[in-house]
């Protein structure tokens, strides 16, 4: 579908013992988009959330605590969870038991992990006295001694001898640990001495025994705890694996619990009635005013307040106006054109009164993509490669990686075979000064095989060919998002503005090609020259009467973009220079490679040629995912989007039950 859904604003009103009913019918339906209410809008207020919102936004806290000890992060279950079971569970206060049996764990672990970091701290205060055989109590309690403690550059026993008299220094064995006793009244003294043996002071510990013998209490108590914290560690993993379904599920049915309670709050109310303003696909509201009916027996009503048209309004774009003239955006596409949504919508969100790109995206994006490319070599692994991508992965950016290579190998498989006639960047038919495969391996695939009857090109030899061919590549596809142009402005503003407008750059276009082709007729001397001078003629006054047409309908401005328009022709030639760049390198690669495997230096010659080979067609093929990829997506953002594509739409927000992980079946 090329416009996003056509929207409805409707307005639900009812009263407040229906509220809780109704939001199960709306969630059911999954087509409401609400519209918030501001409090104190024409006199009513906001409403208040459902009773069950406290407890569960109280459990859904509990559980993400719970998640969070147990490191759970969001990923798919191999099988969704029963929901009747979950409710049962939930409402039999597994969360509270749950919650209990981790915490007693996780207490116990933290326990031994302050203890262990204590010790820890402690081993490293004690290590440098195991050094000195003196027990911690020898350190303190004297009257006439000072003593000192810490470490040294150089053994201060001479100096202390020759300036103090007596003293008692033990030296560590390790050399720098030392201990001096002194008489009191030689304690300045020694300070002195000290400091010229680099001496830094380490406080003795308070307490009995032999450091080297509390070392080996603490190692042993240290051992204890590790294993014990291992032994915690070990239950949580077991608690993880039993509980991890019910906790991913939990969570999941807790936040649409939360969300349902808390819609109220986006509602208006008085204190008799609720009233919802929401958006709806115009298709849908019939089938919503039927449930509606149905599932409150008559006494909720629904009004449809306007069906919102493409046409852009003049209107002053206040908090209000925003709210209730921008209908959201639900874009429908097919299955090939949904998986290039999400690369539309990386730029911005198609707007309501605009074409959606997506379908056409699906097409010229791996077109492109594949034409600089153009080799079944490489295309086979982009095809298998996106083809498992697409299968096993569920993210929007590695699914939107695979789209890539999958579609863009197929139409690299296509260029490369009815094209180019190349893989690997080696010919199947011989062209002069290349390597060909029918060469490579004796044979002729054109005639034995008959494959390639017809005419092929090569990216190194026909370069100016594949420069004219990129042009008018070019030109069609700028020419496509102009007539796309054409018809969102002709949406917004009627006919008139669209013919001024898109139509005055669709003649300029038309015009400017057939002034160029003319010119380029009539200088070769080959072409006949009345085809120069006809192209030419036919191009001067449509390019003229485009001008006057772009200057009616966007005024005198608009022509400065003239040479703009140039340039964004041209710039479809980097389709061919990604091309040739690619096919230079594997020409590079192929002659280096075959030049050492037919070599004179047997088996080791052999070997390296195919690691050249191998190695150099590996790194092509990663290069060509990004060049082409990259210049491919830039062609469509910037060349092809900005002849129509405004963006900034309002994503559809549906009222809906995330089930990713649950599901409504029997336990």
């Amino acid at each position: 579908m090329l416009l996003p859904d056509q929207m409805s604003r409707v307005l639900i009103v009812g009263a407040n013992s229906r509220l809780e009913g109704t939001l199960d019918l709306l969630y059911e339906d999954g087509s409401t988009h609400i519209i918030d209410f501001i409090d104190g809008e024409d006199g009513f207020r906001i409403g208040k959330p459902l009773a069950q919102a406290i407890k569960a936004s109280e459990r859904l806290l509990t559980l993400r605590a719970i998640a969070k000890d147990l490191r759970i992060r969001e990923e798919l279950l191999e099988e969704r969870y029963p929901l009747s079971k979950l409710s049962q569970e939930i409402d039999g206060n597994a969360i509270e038991k749950l919650e209990n049996e981790i915490s007693d764990i996780i207490e116990h672990r933290n326990q031994s992990q302050e203890r262990l970091s204590d010790l820890q701290l402690n081993k490293r205060e004690l290590e440098p006295f195991t050094h000195i055989p003196l027990s911690l109590d020898m350190y303190r309690g004297y009257e006439s001694l000072a003593v000192f403690t810490g470490t040294v550059r150089v053994d201060p026993t001479p100096s202390l001898m020759a300036k103090v008299g007596q003293a008692e220094v033990i030296m560590g064995d390790d050399g720098h640990m030392v201990a001096v006793f002194v008489a009191r009244k030689d304690a300045e003294e020694t300070t002195r001495v000290l400091a010229d043996a680099g001496f830094m002071e380490i406080a003795a510990l308070r307490g009995e025994g032999l450091p080297s013998e509390m070392m080996i209490g603490i190692d042993e108590e240290m051992a204890q705890l590790e294993e014990q914290i291992s032994s915690a560690e070990t239950d949580l993993v077991g608690v993880r694996e039993k509980h991890i379904g019910f906790l991913i599920a939990t969570d999941e049915e807790l936040s649409n619990q939360v969300d349902r309670a808390e819609l109220p709050l986006r509602l208006g109310s008085t204190s008799h009635a609720f009233f919802i303003d929401a958006w709806v696909p115009t298709d849908e509201v019939e089938k919503l005013a039927k449930l509606l009916e149905d599932g409150t027996e008559s006494n909720v009503h629904l009004e449809v307040l306007e069906v919102k048209d493409r046409t852009e309004h003049d209107h002053a774009e206040d908090e209000e106006d925003s709210r209730f003239n921008e209908a959201p955006i639900n874009l429908r596409n097919g299955r090939m054109g949904s998986l290039f949504e999400y690369l539309v919508t990386l730029i911005s969100r198609p707007k309501y009164n605009e074409v959606d790109p997506s379908s056409i995206f699906a097409w010229t994006f791996p077109f492109f993509f594949g034409f600089m490319v153009g080799d079944i070599g490489y295309a086979i692994p982009f095809i298998v490669l996106g083809a498992v991508g697409l299968k096993k992965c569920t993210s929007n950016e590695w699914r939107t990686i695979s789209t890539m290579l999958f579609f863009g190998g197929l139409w690299a498989f296509f260029f490369g075979t009815f094209f180019f006639a190349e893989m690997l960047g080696i010919h199947f038919i011989s062209t002069e000064g290349h390597l060909a495969w029918n060469t490579l391996l004796g044979i002729n695939v054109t005639h034995d095989f008959a494959l390639f009857p017809w005419e092929t090109y090569s990216k190194l030899g026909d370069v100016e060919i594949l420069l004219y061919f990129t042009c008018w590549l070019g030109f069609a596809h700028l020419m496509l998002g102009l007539m796309v142009g054409f018809y969102n402005v002709k949406l917004r503003h009627g006919l008139k503005h669209a013919v001024l407008e898109k139509g005055g750059w669709m003649l300029i276009l038309l015009g400017g090609i057939l002034g160029v082709l003319g010119i380029a007729y009539m200088i070769l001397i080959e072409t006949p020259y009345f085809l120069g001078t006809w192209a030419l003629y036919a191009g001067i006054p449509v390019l003229l009467l485009g001008m006057v047409m772009l200057m009616k309908g966007e005024g005198g401005t608009a022509l400065m973009e003239l040479f703009g328009m140039m340039t964004n022709v041209l710039s479809y030639t980097r389709l061919a220079a990604i091309g040739m760049s690619k096919a230079g390198m594997a020409f590079a690669f192929n002659f280096i490679a075959i030049e050492m495997i037919g070599g004179s230096g047997g088996t080791v010659n052999l070997l390296l040629g195919l690691l050249v080979f191998l190695a150099g067609h590996m790194t092509i093929w990663m290069l060509a995912i990004v060049s082409a990829g990259l210049h491919s997506a830039r062609l469509q953002y910037v060349e092809f989007f900005g002849k129509f594509f405004k963006g900034g739409g309002l994503p559809y927000s549906p009222l809906r039950m995330i089930r990713e992980h649950t599901e409504k079946m029997e336990a």
